[in-house]
């Protein structure tokens, strides 16, 4: 596979979790398991997404454990601060997707903060 071949396959597994979560960098991790630029790139996608979903899953649990056990009475603040949290956190997740997808599209093993090293740890 020629190099600008390899760097369109490691950009489309960030943009295609916007559509298809963990289907596609799962999938380009299983076919392309000899290449390791691909390899790199599907899987820090992956756990992106895990990661994303982790904890969104996690606020959205503790928010509504704390609305039901406040009994329909919960604080309106407590309603803003779970939305601004969600909404920062759909932002960082996109920007982080943009950066990977652009920095996989110019050929560069771009290390995202913390998952770009446990990503590196799990392909060697």
């Amino acid at each position: 596979m020629d190099t600008k071949a390899e760097n369109i396959v490691a950009s489309l597994s960030y943009l295609s979790t916007f559509i298809l979560l963990f289907v596609v960098p799962l999938l380009f991790l299983i076919i392309f398991n000899k290449n390791g630029f691909i390899k790199f790139h599907s899987l820090q996608a992956l756990l992106l997404v895990v990661i994303y979903l982790l904890v969104g899953t996690g606020i959205a649990t503790i928010y509504l454990y704390f609305g039901l056990y406040l009994m329909y009475s919960t604080p309106p603040l407590l309603d803003n601060a779970f939305y601004c949290f969600l909404i920062v956190w759909l932002i960082v997740y996109v920007i982080l997707c943009i950066v990977g997808a652009y920095k996989a599209s110019g050929g560069e093993k771009f290390k995202l903060p913390i998952i770009g090293n446990i990503a590196g740890r799990m392909i060697t």
